[in-house]
């Protein structure tokens, strides 16, 4: 087991690291969407002329809007940051408990770690192991079950 992830109510495993990575990636994906989309929306889009100027929307149009600018910045700075530790999780194939425990004998005795995790073989060998054997082409679509591969369930 990697971590208990509260989003998605499960554990985030060897068996479902893939679909945890495709969860974020298209998080990431959808809130640099909505960013930009509010962005387009502050400062290109005219305002709408022909719209009851007493109606909530209209009133309030400006807050609404600097609301989901915030709310898409913390998603997107929150998904990249979640996506890049999954990627070092599993480049360097040590589970984010373990990450986090370094981290914590760091903080807590202001010094380094003796040791520190190496990464185990290629890049692409070790993300054919997560994502699967197939075309990297086929890695997102996430209507398919990958199983891990049999040189690392040693």
């Amino acid at each position: 087991m990697d971590h208990h992830c509260p989003w998605i109510n499960n554990c985030v495993g060897e068996d479902n690291q893939f679909a945890f990575m495709l969860l974020l990636a298209y998080a990431y994906i959808l809130s640099v969407m909505t960013l930009a989309l509010d962005i387009t929306h502050m400062y290109i889009m005219s305002p709408c002329l022909a719209c009851d100027k007493d109606s909530f929307v209209v009133v309030h149009q400006t807050g609404i809007i600097w609301t989901t600018v915030a709310m898409a910045a913390m998603m997107t700075c929150g998904a990249f940051s979640l996506y890049f530790s999954q990627h070092i999780s599993i480049l360097f194939e040590t589970p984010s408990m373990e990450w986090n425990r370094i981290q914590q004998t760091m903080f807590l005795t202001g010094k380094a770690p003796d040791k520190w995790p190496s990464q185990k073989g290629s890049v692409q060998t070790v993300y054919r192991a997560v994502c699967g054997s197939g075309s990297m082409c086929f890695w997102v679509f996430p209507c398919r079950k990958v199983r891990p591969s049999q040189q690392f369930l040693a």
